[in-house]
């Protein structure tokens, strides 16, 4: 029951919250996922592990790390009010 359960979550999780568009350069539509792992596994988003592993005790690399989960932060919070809240807002104008 529990093995169905967290199918049924994942599949609910990875539908998408935007509308999906025909463009190629189009980047994929926003998830639940996206959320819920953000910056985990994002190809859109690029994320060098090794590099980090090794640069984790400098405080420059830090900075950068910081900076970098903000621009993360931002590119979502743009594209969720760009793609979800605006179309869902006309949506209902209509």
């Amino acid at each position: 029951m529990t093995t169905i359960l967290t199918e049924i979550e994942a599949v609910l999780n990875l539908r998408p919250l935007s509308y999906l568009y025909e463009e190629n350069d189009e980047p994929r539509p926003l998830t639940p996922m996206h959320f819920l792992n953000f910056g985990q596994n994002q190809p859109t988003y690029p994320v060098k592990f090794a590099e980090i592993l090794e640069n984790a005790s400098t405080k420059s690399s830090l900075l950068k790390r910081k900076k970098y989960q903000q621009l993360l932060l931002k590119q979502l919070l743009h594209r969720w009010k760009k793609q979800y809240l605006l179309d869902l807002r006309t949506a209902l104008i209509q």
